[in-house]
């Protein structure tokens, strides 16, 4: 009789990501510049804001 070790299991591996990246392109038009400065600024915030409400902190 063929001598024998069964080793019978089950593993779990959990793996979490190191960086997040986020690409955000935002596009307004208006008729002067100043407006779609304003305009763009404004999004960006609103952006930032809600990232940063979901965990996102922008650091390295």
């Amino acid at each position: 009789m063929d001598s024998f070790i069964e080793v019978t299991g089950a593993g779990y591996y959990d793996e979490h990501p190191v960086d997040q990246w986020v690409l955000i392109t935002i596009s307004v038009r208006a008729a002067k510049q100043a407006t779609s400065m304003r305009e763009v600024d404004e999004l960006r915030r609103i952006c930032l804001s809600h990232l940063q409400n979901v965990g996102f902190t922008g650091e390295r």
